[in-house]
Formats: structure tokens, C-alpha cells, sequence
């Protein structure tokens, strides 16, 4: 009897284990990623915003401007979710534009997960005056958006402090502020 004839009954079930590991992670890891790495559930932002934040301007060119102030919009923001870019970003924009006389407001942004980012930008004859940025986190809970923002204008005034996005859908209402 061979030595091989031996061993190989009590080294087989290791030796098939291991090929099994080397295929499963290395050579078949695409295969069987989904089940290996959790899915993030991108949410749909679309619907109407409310925003409001808190915030301190400083290094103002018109010292009028600085300190403590509410960050409020006159109007609730039409948004909707287009598409994704190529990293797996969900876009959001403006579902119509909001502009009133020569002040036009712009905005850009994206969702990925839970993760909130956007920018506003108020814009007088194509030229910006208030531009910020908003990064926050999607509480599904409570339809709202929270988190920090920072941004320039206006009077070159450098802004920062928090907010708060309430997204209501079409027939639903959200959380209130």
C-alpha cells in the first residue's frame, strides 16, 4: 500500500476546503460580492425642501454683516433626484428654476447612502453672491437632512454653522421643523 493511499483520505477534505476558499474569495469574489459586502440603500430625495440653519459670518468686508444669523429661504426648493454619475452618486437639481427678478438661485448636488451633499449658489447677472455648501445626513425617520454648512458671501463675508432640510413628497408631510 502507497503512503499517498494513507494520507489522502485525511488530507482530502482540507485540500478541497482551502481550493474552495482560493476560488470563492480570489478567482470567484465578483461572483458572490453582493452576498459578501452589504448593499447601501441610496434614498429619493425628490420632493419639496424646506431649509433653515443657524450660522456666523465672519471676515466681512462691511463689518454690518458679521456675526449670528438664520439661514432661511422665502420658499420651499422643488427638487428631484436625475440619475447617477459614475461613482454611484444619485445627482440632484432644481426641478424649476428659482429666480426672482435679476437674482437667480442654483443649486447641485448628490446622495449616496445617507450621505447629503448639495450647494447653493445665488446668483445676480450670472455673477455669484452667496455660494454654500451643505453636508449632512438623510434621517428617513423624520424626512429630514441635517448637518453642517459652510460658504462664501455675501459682502465676502466666510459663513459657517448647521441646518436642517425637511423633505415633504408629493402627498406626504414631513417632519416638522
Amino acid at each position: 500500500m502507497d503512503h499517498l493511499d494513507i494520507v489522502w483520505p485525511l488530507l482530502r477534505p482540507v485540500v478541497l476546503l482551502w481550493l474552495g476558499g482560493v476560488l470563492l474569495l480570489g478567482g470567484c469574489g465578483e461572483l458572490f460580492g453582493d452576498l459578501l459586502e452589504p448593499r447601501v440603500t441610496t434614498a429619493d430625495l425628490s420632493g419639496e425642501w424646506t431649509l433653515r440653519g443657524e450660522g456666523v459670518r465672519d471676515r466681512c468686508t462691511d463689518r454690518l454683516y458679521e456675526g449670528e444669523f438664520s439661514l432661511r429661504l422665502a420658499s420651499r426648493l422643488s427638487v428631484r433626484q436625475t440619475g447617477t454619475d459614475r461613482q454611484g452618486l444619485a445627482l440632484l437639481e432644481l426641478a424649476q428654476e428659482v429666480k426672482l427678478d435679476a437674482v437667480r438661485l442654483v443649486m447641485s448636488g448628490g446622495v449616496q447612502g445617507n450621505r447629503v451633499e448639495f450647494s447653493l449658489r445665488e446668483e445676480v447677472e450670472g455673477v455669484a453672491e452667496v455660494d454654500f455648501q451643505f453636508v449632512g445626513a438623510y434621517n428617513p425617520a423624520r424626512a429630514t437632512i441635517e448637518g453642517e454648512f459652510s460658504g462664501e458671501g455675501p459682502m465676502g463675508c466666510k459663513n459657517g454653522g448647521r441646518f436642517t432640510v425637511t423633505v415633504e413628497k408629493s402627498g406626504q408631510t414631513g417632519a416638522d421643523y
